[in-house]
């Protein structure tokens, strides 16, 4: 897991992406601002697997780990 967040700059493709595991949906907020996140596992084109979500309400993909 990374310490923070990091952009994700291109954006998935369930259609091009076949090693693409999600959306597992996560979301709240009735102690703070609303959040609503859609995390998946993807395998990149190196063979890492990568945790990573996309932020709905500010819609943009971030990398939130790396799976060993």
């Amino acid at each position: 897991i990374l310490h923070k967040p990091v952009p994700f700059a291109k954006i998935p493709d369930e259609q091009n992406t076949p090693r693409l595991a999600g959306p597992y949906l996560l979301s709240g907020g009735w102690w703070q601002s609303p959040y609503r996140r859609e995390y998946y596992y993807l395998e990149d084109h190196s063979g890492r697997l990568l945790w990573i979500y996309y932020d709905a309400p500010e819609k943009k993909w971030l990398v939130q780990g790396v799976v060993e």
